[in-house]
């Protein structure tokens, strides 16, 4: 007697291998990001003061612009500190959230879609804002597949 698969084979689950590598190149850079980010708070910091001083200063704005007509999936930090992952964005695309008093951290992330690529040669930019003032940008060109691999600005501590 033949021992019978775990699964049969119409309920294994198939990837899309270039969906999970696409996806790969959005969390990689904003995890390293949030990392450094969070990690480097000093020791006399008094972020969980409610004071007016503690609260000002907290609106954030995340920008992706260009001529790049491809699609993005787009990672970003909200205002609790958590992320929120938006799939298929078009350009011009913003996002402008107010921090929560305990976060004081901001970063996002911008890769191609491998469903709908751009023209080799488009380029889209990047920017993170905090009250009105640029604070970071990373600009990308789209490869000869007509993918911008990653477009991941310096995140922010407020």
């Amino acid at each position: 007697m033949q021992a019978q698969p775990a699964f049969p084979d119409s309920a294994v689950p198939k990837t899309n291998s270039r969906r999970l590598l696409g996806r790969f190149f959005v969390w990689l850079p904003l995890l390293t990001l949030t990392l450094l980010t969070t990690g480097c708070k000093k020791d006399d910091d008094k972020s969980d003061d409610p004071t007016p001083a503690a609260s000002a200063g907290r609106e954030v704005k995340y920008e992706v612009t260009g001529n790049y007509t491809g699609t993005f999936t787009i990672v970003y930090s909200n205002a609790s500190g958590g992320f929120e992952t938006l799939e298929d964005v078009r350009l011009p695309w913003s996002k402008t959230v107010t921090l929560d008093a305990g976060n004081n951290t901001a970063a996002f992330n911008a890769g191609a879609t491998m469903r709908t690529p751009g023209v080799p040669g488009q380029t889209a930019t990047a920017r993170i804002y905090t009250n009105g003032t640029e604070r970071g940008n990373s600009t990308g060109t789209a490869n000869s597949d007509g993918y911008i691999v990653s477009l991941s600005p310096p995140g922010v501590s407020l």
